[in-house]
């Protein structure tokens, strides 16, 4: 018969003993890595964050790898030199409400404010024909606001009889108009000895004639901008546009007594003439010899379609 080995007590529970010391070292060790190990995932996560924020902000720098460059407010939302507002008819409310095209982005300012560097703002005042359900714009007007612009405007315009300062301009705009090939030179022009702000007033000009002359909302003045070269180059004009011939001041030829020539001077006349029923109305002025004097005589002239 073989031999069952003889185990003491003491002996298995000094086994026991030392197994469990065992397990309670191997489980704190465990812990202590499991710590180090999330600190470590944490830590590689913030670095991998920072990483990406750099990546994103070069992709948006053109492109470039380079870090972000970062902007005083001043840059980032400075304030625009041209602003259009619409004056638009709301169906919801049953009212006319502003709607700027362009916009800058609102910060509260830190320290003194500013000096404004807008040159103008166009606004187009529209309004709701419930008849054609259309929405028309009926007003056009340009705020100048910048000093420069105001006195170049001036410049050209003045000897129409306007201002020198010109802080206003309103749909058909006639004045400017009237001198728009003068204020293209005035507006490519450049002069060595004037200060930036000046420069900058002609590019502000030109700025304001595109707008005009492209997209004023006033339908027949947007309708003569796209004819006028025509008109140039066939030495012709359209009825509707006559108006834009007879500058105040114009000397003309006319026949009205007895069929002999006379001239006349140009004092003021119709705008856009929009129906073939109606005619042009141009109200001038001549002199004429009353028996005792020479006087300046009023004289009205009609152009029929």
């Amino acid at each position: 018969m073989s031999q069952q080995p003889v185990v003491d007590d003491a002996t298995v529970g000094a086994d026991e003993g030392l197994d469990t010391a065992k397990t309670l070292e191997t489980t704190q060790v465990q812990d202590q890595y499991i710590k180090l190990l999330l600190k470590k995932i944490a830590l590689l996560e913030e670095r991998l964050s920072i990483t990406n924020d750099d990546d994103r902000a070069s992709q948006k720098n053109d492109g470039k790898s380079e870090a972000p460059v970062e902007k005083n407010d001043a840059e980032e939302e400075e304030e625009p030199r041209y602003v259009i507002i619409v004056n638009k008819w709301d169906p919801d409310t049953g009212d006319y409400k502003d709607d700027e095209i362009t916009k800058s982005n609102e910060k509260k300012e830190i320290g003194p404010k500013p000096e404004s560097r807008r040159a103008f703002t166009f606004r187009k005042s529209t309004m709701f024909r419930p008849r054609y359900n259309i929405v028309e714009t009926v007003l056009s007007v340009a705020q100048i606001e910048a000093e420069p612009l105001q006195r170049l405007i001036g410049k050209i315009t003045s000897k129409l009889g306007g201002d020198e300062l010109v802080k206003s301009i309103s749909s058909p705009f006639e004045n400017l108009v009237w001198t728009w090939a003068e204020a293209e030179d005035e507006a490519k022009k450049f002069v060595e000895s004037e200060t930036p702000e000046e420069k900058q007033a002609r590019i502000d000009l030109s700025e304001l004639m595109r707008i005009i002359s492209t997209s004023s909302g006033i339908l027949p003045l947007d309708q003569y901008f796209k004819e006028r070269n025509f008109f140039d180059n066939e030495r012709s004009i359209s009825h509707a546009a006559l108006w834009t011939l007879f500058p105040p001041g114009t000397l003309i030829v006319s026949h009205p007594c007895l069929g002999e020539p006379q001239i006349f001077t140009v004092d003021s006349c119709d705008s856009f003439i929009l129906r073939e029923d109606h005619t042009f109305d141009l109200t001038c002025f001549s002199f004429d010899w009353t028996g005792t004097e020479f006087t300046r005589v009023p004289f009205e002239m009609k152009i029929r379609h």
